[in-house]
């Protein structure tokens, strides 16, 4: 009787190289060694492969890794019989995880089998369970003490004013070094040496876009600027916006100096990055050749502390459009800020709505909007939109059209719950004859495995016995009232009562808000219409 196989692959970083040690294998080499491992095992059937590129079994949770949850369900789903590897710790290299990915795989009727050891991973005996857990905790050990060397790595490599590795900031490019000499490339370890120098076309502009923020030029402008020029970015097809502008102008790179570590991954385990305090941070002359000034870098950061003060601020409590309103230009969001004008009885702040795809790149051509324009164009448009009979009766086709798709949405689960019962119903014949016949499941693990899946059962069968959801029509007389009297207290409600209503009709119509400018310019047109 044929056994049916299935293989995992990882490899924890995404240059497919193959260490010279031999430690470790690329994603081919490990291919190639279980095609290998499986010609010693003519009964065995190679039925799919799991691959995991780019995937760190330390960083990485087991549920945040979507491949290996694929390769448990279909386990569940008694899909196959044995999951090989090429070494233990592709499974994982996290202590406390190892044996449970193992226990839940065993508990499914699959058994982990490793080229390197020939041999099944057991968990039959509490020694087995022992070594599997001492072998997750070496694997885990191991990562910890390779973080530690890389950092340590790293660290030399700043103060020594070397680029530490990583995508290059805009302006640069990475080179072989080249013999000044003889001109020919540079080798160390047997790999080229690589260098950082400035890029020929995107250098001058790196300098230019300093010198034009010194003068007063602002960020949202030199993103236009950049865009209009067709300079791309690192991500292919992207566009400049005001953060990517900013970053380069608060990078120190661009006066020649190397600055490592202004980041980290926080200590409770979660993997979230954390500033690091400035007075840890490692700071160097770097090797490599400056593109700003020292002066012009003075005069740019004083701008930048300047423009900190600017005439906009958030407001306490929410911007009620927020969420709701789109840009009628561009579809964009459109977010709330406040801004402050100058009276002749001192400052004033009120609240505005700017389009976001004008904020951060420029390339919308949409106003500032002020939240009492809007509010009014609002409240008009809502009522012409459900109190005349045109508006009305669109807006109750949507509704309908909107029923029927939640009941077909409902059937089709219903469908999916059907099958996944008789994939249950099988697993369960499955599991009874690996307890009865092939004897490859303990009593222990055949009640836990039977119990979970009776459960599961148990679930599935007590939704289909629940009648399919009959979303009511729409109340037309509801509407009716919700138009007439929502002006009259519209004006009663605080900001966070305004947003709980926007956000409530556009969820309970499908709808969404748009707001553009009309001729004469002061003027204001909302419009309510079904979302895309």
């Amino acid at each position: 009787m044929a056994v049916r196989v299935r293989s995992l692959l990882r490899l924890s970083t995404k240059k497919q190289v193959q260490r010279q040690n031999g430690s470790d294998l690329d994603i081919p080499g490990q291919r190639r060694a279980i095609e290998e491992f499986l010609k010693t095992k003519p009964n065995w059937v190679l039925t799919h492969e799991y691959v995991e590129a780019g995937v760190s079994a330390f960083k990485n949770s087991a549920t945040e890794r979507d491949v290996l949850q694929d390769a448990i369900e279909d386990a569940k789903a008694g899909e196959y019989d044995i999951l090989l590897v090429w070494k233990s710790d592709r499974l994982s290299r996290k202590a406390e995880e190892y044996p449970l990915i193992l226990a839940t795989l065993f508990r499914y009727g699959v058994q982990v089998w490793t080229v390197v050891e020939g041999k099944p991973l057991e968990m039959r005996t509490h020694v087995d369970k022992l070594l599997r857990f001492v072998e997750g905790w070496s694997a885990e050990g191991e990562s910890r003490n390779t973080g530690i060397r890389v950092r340590e790595r790293l660290k030399q490599i700043a103060q020594d004013g070397r680029w530490t590795g990583g995508r290059v900031p805009f302006g640069y490019q990475l080179v072989t070094k080249k013999d000044p000499e003889t001109g020919e490339p540079i080798f160390q370890g047997g790999k080229p040496v690589r260098e950082v120098v400035p890029h020929p076309e995107y250098a001058p502009i790196v300098q230019e876009l300093f010198r034009r923020y010194a003068k007063g030029q602002g960020i949202v402008s030199l993103a236009q600027w950049l865009n209009e020029l067709g300079v791309p970015t690192w991500q292919k097809g992207g566009v400049w916006t005001h953060h990517s502008v900013r970053v380069i102008l608060a990078n120190p790179f661009y006066t020649g100096k190397i600055v490592w570590r202004k980041t980290t991954y926080s200590d409770d385990g979660s993997r979230k990055v954390v500033k690091v305090d400035p007075s840890e941070w490692i700071v160097a002359e770097g090797k490599h050749e400056p593109l700003v000034s020292q002066e012009l870098w003075d005069a740019v950061q004083a701008v930048r502390a300047a423009s900190r003060h600017m005439n906009v601020k958030r407001r306490e409590g929410p911007h009620f459009f927020s969420g709701v309103l789109k840009c009628g230009r561009c579809g964009y969001p459109m977010h709330g800020y406040m801004r402050r004008v100058k009276r002749r009885t001192g400052y004033a702040w009120y609240p505005v709505y700017r389009c976001s795809n004008r904020v951060t790149t420029g390339s919308c051509v949409s106003t500032t909007f002020r939240e009492e324009v809007l509010e009014e164009a609002f409240l008009s448009e809502f009522e012409k939109r459900l109190l005349q009979p045109a508006g009305l009766g669109e807006l109750l086709q949507e509704q309908e059209q909107e029923r029927m798709k939640t009941i077909e949405a409902a059937k089709a689960e219903r469908k999916r719950l059907q099958e996944r019962l008789k994939v249950i119903e099988n697993a369960l014949v499955r599991l009874k004859r690996a307890y009865l016949e092939v004897g490859t499941v303990t009593d222990e693990e055949y009640a836990a495995t039977k119990s979970e899946y009776e459960r599961e059962r148990d679930e599935i069968e007590a939704r289909l016995a629940e009648p399919l959801p009959e979303p009511p029509a729409t109340n037309v007389a509801e509407l009716i009232d919700i138009a007439k009297n929502v002006r009259a207290i519209w004006h009663t409600w605080s900001p966070e009562e305004k947003r709980v209503f926007l956000l409530n009709f556009c969820d309970a119509y499908d709808m969404v808000i748009k707001v553009q400018p009309e001729f004469p310019p002061r003027n204001v047109a909302v419009i309510i219409e079904p979302k895309a």
